[in-house]
């Protein structure tokens, strides 16, 4: 009868395991793709011409506003533009308000369109193109949040003539302004004033024949000094006016009343959005007496904190449930199976002291959020997620315990609470480590309550964030702690036995689908050059943890351990080392790279009809020996100075995918692979001169004068 009960637990949950690692790979698909897209063709020296970053968001993913609200991250747009180059402010249309538990958020869903208009510099060649990139930042939630960014890249020709919009992107840009937030119309007026916490805003036309009459009206501040807690905002209409009483975030001084008037539908003809900018009044005391006399719309703190603790309480519970916490608290339970003989005072120090553990790493986290807001960071649950040493370090923190659970090597077993030996010495140091360990892991996750609650505590008192925090602690704590304070649960879980193996090995595959995550996580934060970096780190620190378990057990001759410690040494610093490089990788954009643009027959065409040199790359991003040519070769500054020097353009022929028009031109040339170097002279009847499939700088720039000296000879 035991037996059938264990194998149905153990069935169940395995079950169990295997939706959390498909929701888990579900959730790791990608939810933003951002493009950069001019409005013009071409683009004339001196003149100013639109761009725009297009983010496509999938079905029930959202990114943020500049003011994100009580929670999230804003959306930003960083710009590295060529010499002389000028961008003008980046402009985004009217948000849409999210909300979760009676906690707004402002931002995007579906798909976004921001707007910049660039101004070129007068000093541009004709006939040249130039290069425009942007670095695009967001925070994509869902019922999980995750930072994204990614490099964009816009290649645009220069002629002497602005060109004609892009027929492709007309529709795009037209609803994208659109969408724009407009000033207000001339005949409105307003004026804004603050009593008691309390804005009111008050709108009329100077037409008397006309009224505002927005449908479904919200007021988006530009800033944090309105309250997004603050669920109520009353309207009021009233002569052809609009009064909107809003709440004030406490502390919040206001010079300004800014922020974006949105309507369900256009109104006044103008868009859904309209822009408002007024400074603040003194309030009046005809206005006073009118806007005070009913209920007021200041939320209940008290009440909403107490709401927001349970939250806090209700999200760490069920933060024990995914796939990167729960491997780890499962072990803890195998500890509770094998105290079950202990004294029920031991016991309970145990839960105590393994609630302590939590309760402190709670503590400092919430501490180091506190200490980021109040330098002026804007930052929320999953901020250290953000830092990709943070995430490389958590991939090997994570990658080590999983080894542990499948035996690789037996060192550190009283870290995650497991440790039996030396219980006796320092149990309690593993339980407290047990809850520090727990915690750790518990970072790259969020559950359901929990995000509103830290969207809340963000924005609060120091005092009130910690206690929040303490919260979230007490309830991931809390079935532990309540089975410590009552042993006899303990006697409902399975009985000790060799089960207890298969089931710690088996908690090995959840924290291994955690580092997968994490390294798409990082992937996306970072390129695929770092990312592979990183997976080489986690070899490297594989093979120091079985080299250690393997011939640094004390059970060997002392002259082996020293040899198995000396190594273990060498490969996990090697390790470790190349992990940090992988996550704080040398910038790739200075000055010295070139522009590269993609390879086709009718390009190739184009730039020799100009009478230029042209440089072909046949690559493939699977070609060692092509990346070692790029990497000491191409990438030499004295190569690229050459090739700058004598205006050599530059195409990539990138063959990583089959090509039908790249392996034709292989064939042309007598391969069946890559790499293949062609420099054309200037001329359209010009041989290419074949260079070999090793590179030096030297052989390159002893092709490039003898392409330069064959025009010359001409």
């Amino acid at each position: 009868m035991h037996g059938h009960r264990r194998k149905t637990w153990l069935y169940g949950l395995s079950s169990f395991f295997l939706l959390l690692i498909t929701l888990h790979t579900h959730a790791a698909e990608a939810p933003v793709r951002a493009e950069l897209i001019s409005e013009p063709t071409s683009i004339q020296p001196g003149k100013p011409f639109w761009v725009a970053v297009h983010f496509q968001l999938s079905p029930g993913w959202h990114i943020y506003w500049k003011n994100p609200g009580a929670t999230g991250l804003p959306t930003r747009i960083e710009w590295a533009l060529p010499d002389d180059f000028k961008a003008g402010p980046v402009l985004e249309p009217s948000p849409l308000r999210f909300d979760t538990a009676g906690i707004a958020s402002y931002g995007y869903k579906e798909s976004a369109v921001f707007l910049a208009e660039i101004t070129a510099p007068e000093t541009l060649e004709i006939d040249s193109t130039v290069t425009i990139r942007a670095t695009a930042h967001w925070l994509a939630c869902e019922v999980s949040c995750i930072p994204g960014s990614t490099e964009l890249r816009l290649t645009v020709p220069v002629s002497d003539t602005m060109g004609e919009n892009n027929a492709q992107h007309t529709q795009l840009f037209e609803q994208a302004r659109a969408a724009l937030p407009q000033p207000p119309p001339a005949n409105w007026e307003g004026v804004a004033y603050e009593e008691l916490g309390e804005i009111t805003l008050l709108l009329k036309t100077k037409d008397t024949t006309q009224s505002i009459r927005p449908q479904d009206p919200y007021f988006f501040s530009s800033d944090d000094a309105i309250d997004p807690e603050a669920t109520q905002q009353v309207f009021e209409l009233s002569d052809g006016g609009l009064m909107i009483k809003l709440v004030s975030t406490p502390g919040m001084k206001m010079q300004r009343l800014s922020g974006i008037l949105t309507s369900s539908s256009s109104w006044m003809g103008s868009s859904k959005g309209i822009a408002i900018n007024l400074p603040m009044s003194e309030a009046p005391s005809a206005a006073v007496s009118s806007t005070h006399g009913g209920s007021s719309s200041i939320p209940d703190l008290p009440k909403s904190l107490w709401q927001m603790l349970l939250f806090a309480f209700i999200g760490g519970i069920i933060l024990n449930a995914m796939p990167c916490v729960f491997p780890v608290i499962g072990i803890k339970m195998l500890s509770f199976v094998q105290q079950a003989g202990d004294s029920a005072w031991k016991i309970k120090a145990h839960g105590f002291i393994f609630t302590l553990g939590v309760w402190i790493s709670f503590s400092a986290l919430a501490s180091l959020l506190i200490a980021l807001k109040a330098a002026g960071e804007e930052i929320g649950w999953g901020f250290q997620l953000q830092n990709a040493t943070f995430v490389a370090g958590l991939c090997v923190l994570l990658w080590l315990v999983a080894l542990n659970f499948l035996e690789v090597y037996s060192v550190g077993n009283t870290f995650v609470g497991t440790g039996h030996s030396l219980a006796a010495r320092s149990g309690y140091t593993g339980s407290f480590f047990s809850g520090v360990l727990a915690t750790l892991v518990a970072t790259p996750c969020t559950a359901p309550f929990m995000g509103t609650a830290v969207g809340f505590a963000v924005l609060q008192t120091p005092i009130v964030t910690l206690s929040i925090f303490s919260s979230m602690a007490l309830g991931m704590a809390f079935p532990y702690l309540l089975m410590s304070l009552f042993p006899w649960l303990i006697n409902h879980l399975p009985k000790p036995g060799k089960w207890m193996e298969t089931f710690r090995q088996a908690m090995a595959f959840p924290l291994i689908a955690s580092v997968i995550w994490l390294l798409w996580v990082f992937g996306q934060q970072t390129n695929i050059n770092a990312l592979a970096k990183l997976l080489f780190a986690l070899l490297l620190v594989s093979m120091a943890v079985w080299v250690f378990g393997r011939w640094a057990d004390p059970m060997r001759r002392a002259c082996v351990q020293r040899r198995g410690i000396f190594s273990t040494s060498i490969l996990l610093a090697s390790g470790l080392l190349l992990g940090y490089f992988a996550a704080n990788p040398e910038t790739e954009e200075n000055p010295w790279m070139l522009d590269w643009e993609p390879y086709s027959q009718e390009t190739l065409e184009a730039l020799r009809a100009k009478e230029r040199m042209v440089f072909v790359d046949f690559t493939a991003a699977w070609c060692l020996t092509c990346q070692v040519n790029k990497h000491t070769a191409l990438h030499n500054e004295k190569v690229i100075h050459a090739f700058r020097q004598w205006d050599v353009a530059t195409l990539q022929a990138d063959w990583t995918n089959r090509d039908p028009e790249i392996t034709r031109t292989l064939e042309r040339f007598g391969r069946n692979g890559v790499p293949l170097y062609l420099l054309y002279p200037k001329g359209p009847d010009t041989e290419p001169i074949i260079l070999p499939e090793i590179l030096t700088p030297s052989i390159v720039l002893d092709a490039l004068k003898k392409a330069q000296g064959h025009h010359a000879g001409e």
